[in-house]
């Protein structure tokens, strides 16, 4: 019963994790238009095109590939995860602290500049950061495993 209980534990983070990304992918894969709007026989396209319906959507699929590495719980895998998320994760801390602009102000930003907070750029990441940090988590427990047994 120790056993069971010990490696639910375990994994029970990487499934939610994995949850998180599928989640993001769906809810932003929904918001994408498939084509531009059509008005009176004319197609007119918005003045602002949102980052999702771009070709940096890329960055949704990569977050997904690297939670489903994480979720294979190989240590390959885990090396994997941590490449695809550790790139966008830096990305964002470059984009964060070599701005002029501070936490706050940034939070400003976003509210005012997307409807819905969960459509930011700055999610994705978010999200690169928590499956980044899982898998160090998970990189260094592995390592650990390995070097005591």
């Amino acid at each position: 019963m120790k056993q069971h209980f010990k490696s639910t534990i375990i994994f029970l983070p990487k499934v939610i994790i994995f949850g998180l990304a599928l989640l993001n992918f769906f809810y932003i894969k929904i918001h994408i238009s498939p084509t531009p709007i059509n008005a009176n026989g004319k197609i007119s396209f918005s003045a602002y095109t949102p980052w999702y319906e771009t070709s940096d959507v890329s960055v949704v699929w990569i977050i997904l590939a690297a939670s489903l590495c994480l979720l294979i719980s190989k240590q390959g895998s885990y090396w994997i995860a941590g490449i695809f998320s550790g790139y966008f994760t830096i990305v964002g801390l470059i984009h964060i602290f070599f701005r002029k602009m501070t936490l706050l102000e940034r939070w400003r930003a976003i509210q005012e500049y997307e409807a819905n907070i969960f459509l930011a750029y700055e999610i994705q990441w978010l999200l690169a950061g928590i499956i980044f940090s899982a898998t160090i988590l998970y990189l260094i427990r592995e390592f650990a495993r390995k070097n005591c047994l």
